[in-house]
């Protein structure tokens, strides 16, 4: 809309000019809208709605690759999934990557910028957040993150402490009032029935030995400390939670069973809920609204102890 406005205030445009340039920019709108579901691991998973009353065809294809496009037929008024492998990846730096991804609708190309399939976990330690409220159709347009209020920030980070993986989780809130502060549920069903619950749960599962997703849930309190709905196996987390006077805070160390193998990564996502009201937000990437299922990042662990630190030289500028 700020292109369209620019165009029809330019006062160096005749009505001929103005005209076709309004045109110009009302052929170059689509109705449907994309959002990437899964952008970490082997394939990328997005989202086309198409709010039209026809099945049309989107096509999606790399800009770094020579391959046939992948056609995904949209069926009117729905929304459809597409998986779609990530190219080899050509950089010659790890963990350097990007691809951008072409999605053509009606002969329009929307492009979406994709980094690292895996991430990092180099010291200090990758971060998730700030975690993110589910999208709305105006982020969605405008292919933007939405944001939380800065009251209620949610940030995680993955680290190596004293040869242990643990998670520090960080959770902004305004005052509570303890008296309305609910527990976490006996059963867990479903990921729903954790709103209204001052909580962050996570998500784990590894690329190897398993591939089960979630293969951990464990939903981490301030008032009634933490719950595992899918213990596995006999370990079990050590979790430390306390409290301050705008926040609360909590350290996670996770057992050695849980861990991937050599050659794995960790995967990991994260839900943040809230003692006052429905709302969630989501790690490593937001959720439509009617769908509380984030999909998880990808982690090689294996990155913490093959960086070695090294001192600047006299005169350098990092």
């Amino acid at each position: 809309l700020d292109a369209l406005l620019q165009i029809l205030l330019n006062p160096t445009l005749d009505d001929t000019q103005l005209s076709e340039a309004a045109l110009g920019w009302a052929d170059e709108q689509i109705s449907q809208f994309v959002w990437i579901k899964q952008p970490f691991g082997p394939e990328v998973n997005l989202q086309i709605a198409n709010p039209e009353h026809v099945r049309i065809l989107a096509e999606l294809v790399w800009s770094s690759g020579d391959d046939v496009p992948l056609g995904v037929r949209l069926d009117p008024l729905e929304v459809s999934g597409a998986t779609i492998d990530r190219t080899p990846n050509m950089m010659a730096a790890p963990f350097s990557r990007m691809d951008i991804l072409n999605i053509v609708l009606r002969g329009h190309v929307k492009k979406f910028s994709l980094g690292d399939d895996v991430l990092r976990a180099a010291p200090p330690g990758p971060i998730l957040g700030p975690f993110s409220p589910p999208y709305t159709l105006g982020t969605v347009r405008t292919k933007q993150v939405p944001e939380v209020s800065p009251d209620r920030v949610t940030w995680i980070q993955l680290r190596k402490i004293r040869g242990f993986w643990e998670l520090y989780i960080e959770c902004l809130m305004p005052t509570p009032d303890v008296q309305i502060m609910k527990n976490c549920p006996e059963k867990l069903n479903h990921l729903d029935q954790l709103r209204g619950i001052e909580a962050v749960t996570i998500l784990l599962g590894t690329t190897e030995p398993t591939e089960i997703w979630p293969e951990h849930c464990i939903v981490i309190t301030p008032q009634d400390g933490w719950k595992d709905y899918l213990q596995s196996d006999s370990s079990a987390p050590q979790i430390s939670v306390r409290t301050q006077d705008d926040r609360w805070l909590a350290n996670m160390r996770l057992p050695e069973s849980w861990l991937p193998a050599k050659e794995g990564d960790l995967k990991i996502a994260a839900i943040r809920t809230h003692f006052d009201d429905q709302s969630f937000e989501t790690a490593p990437t937001p959720c439509v609204p009617w769908n509380l299922n984030p999909r998880p990042a990808y982690v090689n662990l294996e990155a913490w102890d093959q960086d070695e630190p090294s001192l600047r030289g006299a005169g350098t500028v990092r």
